[in-house]
């Protein structure tokens, strides 16, 4: 194992020591995997563990889901940034095959309180999958126990990142949810924080007319009055949905 951990170490690109990652998963039977994984758990060191979310693969997954769910848990948390973006790169090579697995655990986290572990599914859903069409209701409401954390990491990488994803390939289902959850949270700021930002990047130059709805449905509710905190971004990004 020191070997490995030293000729991993000396890899500097990211992109290269995720491909070489799962070729050495590749090589390995399920069983000698999961040995290693524990092995480079036991070590603990910040290579260690970023070789370990490079380790993890679909067949990993199928046979031993809990073990997974645990390390994704581990990475997720980890007190190294570096290390804690790893979890959501995880979730994405998983969910290519395994959304309906996934999604009970997934579905727990989003209900939880552990604002990295709602974090790694917004930075897992900014990627598609094959099944995304035929699970938006899920997605969705992922999004919807998410979008009330009022915490800055979480918020940083909803609205404006994984929940504005969605929006650009399902505009007219995304814009619909939108307004149903302007009126059901229209005493949470944070979530019409994060309503509003799904318009603040890219969505607000190819999508106006559904962002200028979309506002207007805050105005009519009168939420900005209620809330003078969210009139600096809903004012930022109704000048871009005019420009």
């Amino acid at each position: 194992m020191r070997d490995i951990l030293t000729q991993f170490s000396q890899i500097k690109s990211l992109p290269q020591r995720r491909k070489e990652g799962q070729k050495i998963a590749r090589d390995l039977s399920i069983k000698d995997l999961k040995n290693l994984i524990e092995d480079l758990e036991r070590q603990g060191s910040k290579t260690a563990w970023d070789l370990i979310s490079h380790l993890i693969t679909p067949e990993l997954f199928e046979q031993h889901p809990e073990f997974v769910f645990s390390l994704i848990q581990k990475l997720a948390t980890h007190t190294d940034w570096e290390i804690r973006e790893e979890a959501a790169t995880v979730l994405k090579r998983l969910k290519e095959r395994h959304f309906a697995l996934l999604y009970p655990t997934l579905r727990s986290w989003a209900e939880g309180k552990d604002p990295f572990l709602k974090r790694a599914i917004c930075v897992a859903l900014i990627k598609p999958f094959k099944e995304e069409k035929e699970n938006l209701d899920k997605i969705f409401y992922l999004f919807e126990r998410i979008i009330t954390c009022d915490d800055a990491y979480v918020k940083k990488n909803c609205g404006p990142f994984g929940l504005a994803a969605v929006f650009r390939r399902y505009p007219k289902n995304t814009e619909r949810k939108l307004m149903d959850w302007i009126e059901k949270f229209s005493d949470n700021p944070t979530a019409i924080w994060n309503i509003i930002t799904v318009f603040s990047q890219a969505n607000g130059r190819y999508f106006p007319e559904s962002g200028r709805r979309v506002l207007a449905k805050i105005e009519k509710e009168e939420i900005i009055e209620k809330y003078p905190k969210l009139k600096r971004v809903f004012e930022s990004v109704k000048r871009k949905l005019k420009s």
